[in-house]
């Protein structure tokens, strides 16, 4: 009988990177219109996971029943739960996290999650960017028309809009990889940080290697989360 052919690796689907629009034409007589300043920032954020105690389940017990939780994969969750306005343009915020940037890496031919991050960052900066200089001529055919200019209002953080990248690069080798890629180099401010804490550590309390020994229930301590090596 020949061997099973070992089931092939699924790789998620790359969502649909968004489109830059047309350039708006100045007819004549209008202009020339100066480009309005624009910047973004990427925020990094390390994953960090967490022991964390439960509730006692409904038939009782004495042992709080111990999770592990990882709050970048509930960030991204919370964000892709809400409901995206009609205009996705309209969120100041953009959530890119390591599944997304392995589709996009396999999209673009195969390659390092860093190629796929230059992907999606760079285009998400043409289309925001191009969407701004096309209000502001918008804006200048309107005024010399005597038609009332559309409402415009500058960004309230100070950028244009914010990439919150969940967990990547978090490695060394990962690190080594965006910076060969120049990832670095692409948004106008960078931040890198993790969530720290304490996390609930459990440890047996008795020697694995003498079974014969009654088993007292586990030990439970706190630690302090240690800064992640990426981070270092």
């Amino acid at each position: 009988m020949p061997p099973k052919k070992a089931a092939a690796k699924e790789v998620p689907q790359a969502s649909a990177l968004p489109s830059v629009e047309d350039e708006v034409e100045l007819p004549d007589g209008i202009g020339p219109v100066e480009d309005p300043p624009f910047n973004y920032a990427i925020i990094h954020v390390v994953e960090t996971s967490f022991g964390v105690e439960g509730e006692l389940p409904p038939e009782g017990g004495e042992v709080r029943p111990l999770r592990e939780v990882k709050p970048c994969q509930l960030m991204v969750a919370k964000f892709k739960s809400d409901p995206p306005p009609d205009d996705q343009l309209q969120r100041s915020t953009v959530v890119i996290d390591r599944e997304e940037l392995t589709s996009l890496a396999e999209s673009e031919g195969g390659g390092s999650l860093a190629k796929g991050l230059r992907v999606r960052v760079q285009r998400e900066r043409d289309v925001r960017r191009r969407r701004k200089i096309n209000d502001a001529r918008r804006r200048a055919i309107a005024i010399a028309s005597g038609e009332e200019a559309p409402s415009h209002e500058e960004p309230h953080q100070g950028v244009d809009f914010i990439v919150f990248l969940m967990d990547y690069p978090s490695a060394s080798e990962e690190l080594d990889e965006a910076v060969t890629e120049g990832i670095f180099d692409l948004p106008d401010s960078w931040v890198s940080a993790c969530l720290d804490g304490q996390t609930v550590i459990e440890e047996q309390g008795y020697d694995a290697a003498s079974p014969e020994v009654d088993a007292p229930p586990p030990e439970r301590h706190q630690e302090a989360i240690p800064t992640p090596e990426v981070l270092t």
